[in-house]
This record gives C-alpha cells, sequence and structure tokens, in this order.
C-alpha cells in the first residue's frame, strides 16, 4: 500500500512565466513557500507516488525549474516550453520528464497528459487517467489547488471513484486558497468533508430505495448521529432481517422520537432526508412495510428473502391489527386458513399456494414442486422472474390497498 498525491497543473496568461510564489499556511500552523502547491504538500507529505496531471498546454517546464531538475538536459525544458506554448505536448516527452523530476526528489513521479474535458468522454478520460494512478488499497491526497477551473470538481469526483473501483482511501482533499490570503499567507484547505457529505447523501439515497437500516446507521455513524439513534436503526434492521416486525417498529418509533430533537453537527443535514423516510415508513400498515421490503429484495436479487417478506406481507395484511405480528403459531393458523380459502378473497387462493410452495423450496434447497408450473420456472430464470412478477402483481392489491379493520379480536 502506498500513498499517492494527485495534482493538477495549469498555464498562466501569456506574459507570465509560471505561477506566483506564494505562503501556503496549513491547518497545523505550519508555513511552506512555493509557487506550485502540489511540490508543497509532497514535501510534507512524503507520498511514494506523485502525479501530477496536466493538458498538452500546460506548462510542464516549470516543473523542472522548480525542482531544479534540468542540470545538463536542459533540451527537454526548452523543448517542453515550445511544446507547451503550441498546445502539443507529447506523452513521450512528460515521461523523459518525470524520470528527471523523480531522481532529483527521491519518489516516483508521473506526468499525465489529459484532455480539456470539453465533452463527456474527455471528462470520462480524465477520470479514467486519474483512477490509473492508484492501486489496490492506496491511499490518496488529492490536491486541487491548479489547473483549468473545472477540474477541481472532476477532481472530488474521481475522489469518490477510487474508493469504489480501486479500493482506495483518500486521505484527503486539499485546496491551497491563494485568494484567502491573511497576513500574505494563504490558507490550505481540507475539503474531504465534502466527500462524507457524499457518502452520506448516496447512504440515504440507497437506503431509500432497500431500506437496510444497519448499513444506514453504519454509513451515517461518522456523520455524528446520537448514539441511540444508531443504535435503534440498527436494532430495527436486525428485527426486520428476523422478521419480527412489531419489535422493529417499536425501534422505529424510538429513532423518530430522537430525531424529533434535531441532529447535532454535519448530521443536520440528514435530518430531513432521514425525517422523510422513517415518516413514510409509519404512514405505512405492517403489511405494506413487509411489502415495501420484499419489493426491494426482489429488485436486488434476493429471492429467498423477496418470496418470504411477499408471504409475511399478505399474512400480516389479513390478519387485522389484533394479530399478534410476533405470535409465529398465530401466523401459521392465518396462514392455513388464505391457503384453504377461509381466509381472504377467492381470487388470492392460487397466487398465495404458489407462493408458499416457492418459498418453501427455495428456502430447503430440495424437493420437487407439486406445481408443474413451478418446474418450469426454476428451469428457466427468464420464466421464474415473470412467475415472481406476475405473483406481486396478483397479491399487490391486497398488500398496499387494504384499509385497516376495526381493532376487534374476531368471534371465538
Amino acid at each position: 500500500m502506498a500513498l499517492v498525491q494527485v495534482s493538477f497543473l495549469g498555464r498562466v496568461p501569456q506574459g507570465q512565466d509560471g505561477y506566483v510564489r506564494a505562503r501556503y499556511r496549513f491547518a497545523d500552523g505550519e508555513q511552506v513557500e512555493a509557487a506550485f502547491f502540489g511540490l508543497a504538500l509532497a514535501g510534507r507529505l512524503k507520498p511514494q507516488r506523485l502525479a501530477i496531471l496536466g493538458t498538452a498546454g500546460s506548462m510542464w517546464h516549470t516543473l523542472l525549474d522548480l525542482a531544479e531538475a534540468c542540470g545538463r538536459e536542459a533540451a527537454i525544458r526548452r523543448r517542453l516550453e515550445a511544446e507547451g506554448r503550441a498546445d502539443r505536448t507529447p506523452q513521450e516527452d512528460l515521461d523523459v520528464a518525470a524520470l528527471m523530476l523523480g531522481e532529483r526528489l527521491g519518489y516516483e513521479v508521473r506526468l499525465v497528459r489529459i484532455p480539456y474535458g470539453r465533452s463527456q468522454d474527455e471528462q470520462t478520460e480524465i477520470l479514467e487517467r486519474i483512477a490509473e494512478q492508484v492501486s489496490q488499497g492506496d491511499e490518496v491526497a488529492l490536491d486541487v489547488t491548479h489547473g483549468l477551473r473545472h477540474l477541481p470538481m472532476l477532481g472530488l469526483v474521481s475522489a469518490v471513484l477510487v474508493g469504489s473501483v480501486r479500493g482506495a482511501r483518500v486521505r484527503g482533499v486539499y485546496y491551497g486558497a491563494l485568494d484567502m490570503r491573511v497576513d500574505d499567507a494563504a490558507p490550505v484547505l481540507e475539503l474531504s468533508g465534502l466527500l462524507a457529505i457524499s457518502d452520506w447523501a448516496r447512504a440515504v439515497a440507497r437506503f431509500e430505495g432497500g431500506g437496510d437500516y444497519g448499513a444506514l446507521a453504519h454509513e451515517l455513524a461518522g456523520a455524528g448521529l446520537p448514539e441511540d439513534l444508531v443504535v435503534a436503526l440498527r436494532k430495527a434492521s436486525f428485527y426486520e432481517q428476523v422478521c419480527r416486525f412489531g419489535q422493529a417498529v417499536n425501534q422505529l418509533n424510538q429513532a423518530r422520537s430522537v430525531l424529533k430533537h434535531g441532529l447535532p453537527g454535519p448530521a443536520r443535514l440528514l435530518t430531513v432526508p432521514l425525517q422523510r423516510v422513517l415518516d413514510r415508513v409509519k404512514a405505512t400498515t405492517p403489511g405494506q412495510r413487509q411489502y415495501l421490503l420484499a419489493r426491494a429484495a426482489w429488485e436486488r436479487g434476493d429471492l429467498v428473502r423477496a418470496v418470504t417478506l411477499l408471504q409475511e406481507a399478505v399474512i400480516t395484511a389479513l390478519g387485522g391489527p389484533w394479530a399478534n405480528p410476533d405470535d409465529i403459531e398465530e401466523r401459521e393458523a392465518i396462514k392455513k386458513a388464505i391457503r384453504e380459502g377461509m381466509l381472504g378473497p377467492a381470487e388470492i387462493r392460487e397466487p398465495f399456494r404458489r407462493l408458499t410452495e416457492l418459498r418453501n423450496l427455495l428456502v430447503h434447497g430440495r424437493g420437487r414442486p407439486k406445481d408443474p408450473e413451478i418446474q418450469v420456472w426454476l428451469d428457466n430464470p427468464e420464466a421464474l422472474r415473470a412467475g415472481i412478477e406476475s405473483i406481486f402483481a396478483r397479491l399487490e392489491p391486497l398488500i398496499v390497498t387494504r384499509e385497516p379493520a376495526l381493532k376487534v379480536p374476531p368471534a371465538g
């Protein structure tokens, strides 16, 4: 595992030779003078690899000047200056200059030519070039100080990309804010908090699609969620996983109570989306909630959980509000009554029977179905998908439109 620093190099207006030398102040008070912030940051972080990305028109020759790396090879410096002004620097010359810089600085240097990012294809290529600098498990320090004005945005996107695709950990995103100088020192801003906010937003979006409270609590723990809220969400996830829905609802109610008091620090950005999600869950009946979980499991390809939760949703919907969602024997009796046509509308008997047989076959993983059509499903992925979709379609109206019955226990 290596620490990799990725920096960008741009160009200055014609008549100006290189970046302005400035004094940069880090958060701990250390101050470093530099014309190219990337070299100052590398001196502080001491990466094993420094990748500097720029266009065919970037002022690559100034890197050799700043690192005093030309020596007797001044020809390459002159060539890079001329090629940069003509906007036609070839990668081959950058490779030669990278070796010279690496020998001078004492660590691997890569100089990488990227397009200008004028189109989506060029923007994608920039992201690919950034990802290529990172190996599996590396740490990444991203410097977005210099370069074209839109590159910092692509840099932040690339930080998300290397974390997801390369399994890299982003140590920090740095910006030397020259336009924020105070007492002639430019502060160095650390922007990786933006990545955390992006992660939290994606976690909430995934949760709204899949309903996994446990994963949500895990990913948002760093946002400063109160411990009792994290615990409640994790327990709700556990109880839903083991189909103890009554206890899951209790935990969700506790989470909702904590949320009423607001969230501290960065987590306050999540108050509204979390409230929206929990309120939506509260507005559904228990059977509707189980149906939503079944549908989410089906969409992500979890067949066993999908058919199991769909069956539970039907049982809950027909059991009425007097039924105990955690009473297994009572639920078995309701299930038997549905199969035998003693409970529920007649049109659900057949799809529920098929659902029950399919659920038992998938859970136990053995035996042959009594229903020959289910055997066809199990032999053909497309037929199975169509068959389960048809069961969802026939049972959904019963679950999602069913009005709660009166809270009176049945006679006898």
